[in-house]
C-alpha cells in the first residue's frame, strides 16, 4: 500500500496543508452537506467551552483574548429583525467594533460608508448588536467597544 504524498492528499480531501499555520485553540464543527441546524451551533458552543483553558486570561479571571464562531448568514433571523435585505446571496454582512465615544464611532461609520461606496456598493443597514456587558471582567469592560452589524449590497 502506497501512502499518499501531501499534494495527493490536498487534492483528495477537504484539508489543505497550505493552510497550515500556528493557531492556538482552534476547533471545527461542520455539516459537510451544508445543512443548517441548531445542533451544529450547540456543538460549536461546546467546543468553545471545552477550549476555555486555551484562552489567555487576565488576573480578573474574566478577561480573555476572545473567541467566536463563524456561521452561515442567518437570513431568516435578519428578516425577523426588520432589516430589509435582498435575497440570500445578494448581500454581505459583518461585525464592526467601534469606539465607545459617539463622535469617534460616527466618524468610523462614515469612513466605512465612504469606502463601501468607493467599491460601488451600498451600505444598506447598520444594526446594534445586543450584548451582555454584565459578564465582562473589569479590564475588558473598560475597553468594551460598540458592536455594530453592517449589511452591504
Amino acid at each position: 500500500m502506497n501512502p499518499l504524498n501531501l499534494d495527493e492528499y490536498d487534492q483528495q480531501s477537504l484539508y489543505s496543508f497550505q493552510n497550515e499555520h500556528d493557531s492556538c485553540g482552534v476547533g471545527l464543527v461542520v455539516n459537510i452537506s451544508g445543512e443548517k441546524s441548531h445542533e451544529i451551533i450547540e456543538n460549536g458552543l461546546q467546543v468553545l467551552e471545552n477550549m476555555v483553558h486555551r484562552g489567555a486570561e487576565s488576573a480578573d479571571n474574566k478577561t480573555g483574548d476572545g473567541a467566536g464562531m463563524l456561521v452561515q448568514i442567518p437570513h431568516e433571523f435578519i428578516l425577523l429583525q426588520g432589516i430589509p435585505v435582498p435575497a440570500i446571496g445578494k448581500y454581505g454582512t459583518g461585525l464592526v467594533f467601534l469606539p465607545r465615544e459617539k463622535k469617534e464611532a460616527e466618524l468610523c461609520l462614515r469612513i466605512i460608508k465612504e469606502n463601501v461606496e468607493e467599491e460601488n456598493l451600498h451600505l444598506l443597514a447598520v444594526r446594534d448588536v445586543p450584548v451582555n456587558s454584565d459578564i465582562l471582567g473589569e479590564i475588558s469592560a473598560s475597553n468594551e467597544p460598540q458592536i455594530k452589524q453592517i449589511f452591504v449590497t
